[in-house]
């Protein structure tokens, strides 16, 4: 026994020996400051900011104009009392009317009318009658209109269209609608002479009971001008209302009559002149010395914040610059909130030097640029931090933006060019909560506000989180625009959250879930899909969602649970594997029972593509390999959709070789065959996702050194077998000898 023990104290020591000559400590490569394991939404890696602009580099147009965008604009079209040279029926004055249309989307209207109008009732026998004169109509047949409407009560409103030197083939009578066409030459003067009572009753089976008003227009569809006039207008009914000398029938005086503002014409078009992209927006104002101004307004409707500042950026360039006066300017104007205050931003792009900026309460800022022509200039500011500088707070609502421009000087023609526009913030504004009011307080971020939905200071991380309680039947709905963002086999698209049931009872008919909203553009389809978190019925598709996901961990009570979902994943599932589209809107919905009661809390919200696999840090063993010897790589990596991690290596720059790396722990392992003495060894490694994001390593190298690195092993082996002999012989040779003695 004693033999024996002295044999396994040998072998112990003998191993010690052969184990220390052959490791050597691990060697740190590669490491990055992150985590090995980065948290569900490390904002760090992942990009969780988007585009909220209504249409991102004014690339998308429909007819002349930007979509997704409200589009003013100001028409060409003038009223006069006209005198001669002009056309005069009687007297020496007529009505002019004039107009020209320079887009084929935007149509002027010239319109002449009273001043103010009386109802009366029972208009029998009410005449109508009137001088008139076309100058030019350039599409008389489908195009261009000059005509007289004139409304009268059935009960009920209902319209006499009497067409003069025009006509159109489209319009149709209709039970409250009738229309005339009156022929006559240009270039003389017609008269009109009508019984509009009895043209009532001819259109409608029935004698009106009150006059109303009528109004005189001229609409142009064409860049010609169309230019009438009229002249010697009476109406009446037993006497005369209008007529003569009677409330001015005849235009001698400028008393009694209503006219439209005179405008000149602004345009808003498409332009291949860009900074990039395809196109730009051309915003030009044309003034004869009346108003001329064109606005293009996006509503973004998103809540920034400390954590979540925006970047508000475009480019522009005024080409053309003509009449640099206190009348000529533009700016881009923003409308913003938060719970008590409204704040108003403008950056002014150019205006004259003895420019008086005309609204007080406002936050003016000359932009970068500011009243430079014939080049680019770059605009990128915070509108969260402009506004934090002259006001302090902690959450603000971006309501409106506007780029606008302004004409009233004769020869003030501008031409402006806006690209690249865009307002970068959070795809979905909740994020932790931090930025929120105080507990209690409601939730700012949804399109509703709700006071069942409200600040908690129950929170997975930090100091706040977000508290839903319904009770006794109540219904919660509310959304947010997500702005332009893809999910197509392109896009690693992922929604983020961590949410606590706190309250679950009264029985069935509690539920909670998200539904996303995304639209194909190619296929013009929508589509929706529902997670649920909470449900204790039927799920029922008619809830407005085209599919549903329970979620794995749903109804479970009393701890926080993360939702990590690839949203492109989960609609190719549900969808088919044609799937794309862009996502549009999400939404939280929920109800509880009658006399049920319900409470979830929501905590680190978040919607973001995770762009590519992290390789965090890449070791080999041993540090100094020897010849004969294989070395071990790993390598920490991560992506929620990671498919593949490869190992690659040249040896004394050679082919590559390919080695896959399979998970071992936490850790993903390949092996680099043995080299011998001297050879070089270069190597990487290389993560794949499944979408197709490829990211690599730095490329690391190394000698392998001579095998005298293998005599502590082989001397170690050979003390190890003589100790082995030397036991043998004793206990089988030895010790029997002595003991037969």
């Amino acid at each position: 026994m004693k033999a024996i023990k002295i044999t396994l104290v040998l072998i112990a020591m003998v191993s010690t020996i052969f184990l220390s000559g052959a490791t050597a400590e691990a060697t740190l490569a590669d490491r990055a400051d992150t985590p090995s394991v980065p948290a569900a939404a490390d904002l760090n890696r992942v990009e969780w900011k988007t585009d909220h602009s209504g249409n991102p580099g004014f690339e998308y147009w429909d007819g002349g104009r930007p979509e997704e965008l409200y589009t003013y604009v100001t028409t060409e079209q003038y009223t006069w009392y006209a005198t001669s040279p002009w056309p005069v029926s009687e007297g020496s004055r007529s009505y002019g009317m004039q107009a020209r249309a320079w887009t084929s989307y935007s149509y002027p209207e010239a319109r002449l009318t009273r001043s103010s109008w009386s109802y009366w009732n029972n208009p029998a026998n009410l005449t109508l009658k009137m001088d008139w004169y076309v100058d030019s109509l350039a599409t008389p047949v489908d195009g261009d209109v000059f005509e007289i409407n004139v409304e009268l009560g059935a009960p009920g409103d209902r319209e006499l269209h009497y067409y003069f030197g025009c006509e159109s083939t489209t319009v149709t009578n209709s039970s409250w609608r009738a229309y005339f066409f009156m022929p006559g030459d240009t270039g003389v003067w017609n008269t009109f002479d009508r019984n509009i009572t009895e043209d009532f009753f001819e259109a409608f089976g029935s004698y009106p009971v009150e006059f109303q008003l009528f109004n005189i227009y001229l609409r142009s569809t064409s860049s010609e001008y169309s230019r009438v006039f009229v002249d010697d207008i009476w109406m009446v009914n037993g006497s005369t209302i209008i007529g003569g000398a009677t409330q001015n029938g005849n235009f001698e005086t400028g008393a009694f009559w209503y006219s439209a503002t005179d405008y000149d014409p602004s345009i808003v078009s498409q332009s291949t002149v860009r900074e990039e992209g395809d196109y730009s927006l051309n915003m030009t104002t044309i003034s004869d010395g009346n108003q001329s101004r064109s606005r293009v307004e996006s509503h973004p409707d998103k809540w920034v914040s400390t954590s979540n500042p925006d970047t508000f950026q475009f480019s522009w360039r005024v080409d053309e610059y003509g009449a640099m006066d206190d009348d000529t300017y533009a700016w881009v104007y923003v409308s913003c909130s938060n719970d008590t205050e409204e704040f108003y931003l403008y950056y002014m792009l150019y205006s004259g030097p003895g420019f008086v900026f005309p609204y007080s309460n406002s936050i003016v800022i000359n932009a970068t640029g500011y009243n430079t022509t014939g080049q680019w200039n770059h605009f990128s500011r915070s509108i969260f931090s402009d506004v934090n500088a002259v006001n302090q707070t902690s959450l603000l609502q971006i309501d409106d933006v506007e780029f606008y421009t302004f004409a009233r000087t004769t020869g003030a023609r501008t031409v402006l060019l806006i690209d690249d526009f865009s307002l970068i913030s959070a795809a979905i504004s909740d994020m932790s909560y931090e930025d929120q009011g105080n507990p209690g307080s409601m939730i700012h971020a949804w399109e509703d506000y709700s006071p069942t939905f409200n600040v908690t200071d129950v929170a997975y991380s930090g100091q706040k989180a977000a508290n839903l309680t319904l009770v006794d039947g109540d219904y919660f709905y509310s959304e947010q625009i997500t702005g332009y963002v893809s999910a197509d086999q392109y896009s690693d698209l992922w929604v983020d959250l961590f949410w606590q049931i706190a309250d679950n009872t009264g029985g069935e008919g509690n539920q909670v879930f998200f539904t996303f909203y995304l639209y194909d553009d190619v296929g013009d389809e929508y589509y929706s899909l529902a997670y649920f978190l909470l449900n204790s019925t039927p799920i029922d598709v008619e809830n407005g969602f085209d599919a549903y996901i329970l979620l794995p961990d749903a109804n479970s009570e009393g701890a926080w649970i993360n939702m990590q979902r690839n949203l492109y994943d989960d609609c190719v599932a549900v969808f088919g594997a044609s799937f794309s589209a862009r996502l549009d809107e999400v939404a939280i919905e929920a109800q509880v029972a009658s006399g049920g009661r319900m409470e979830i809390l929501f905590d680190d919200v978040y919607l973001y593509t995770d762009p590519e696999p992290q390789i965090i840090e890449v070791l080999r063993t041993p540090a100094n390999p020897a010849g004969g010897l294989p070395v071990e790589v790993t390598a920490d990596v991560y992506d929620p959709s990671l498919e593949s991690v490869m190992l690659h290596y040249s040896v004394d720059n050679g082919t590559w070789v390919d080695v896959v790396m399979t998970l071992e722990g936490e850790v993903y392992s390949g092996h680099i065959d043995p080299q011998v003495a001297g050879t070089d060894v270069d190597y990487y490694v290389e993560a794949t996702d499944a979408f197709g994001n490829v990211v690599q390593s730095s490329i690391y190298s190394y000698t392998v050194t001579p095998g005298a690195n293998l005599l502590p092993i082989a001397a170690g082996a050979g003390v190890l077998v003589a100790v082995v002999v030397i036991v043998v012989v004793y206990l089988f040779y030895w010790k029997p000898q002595q003991g037969a003695e």
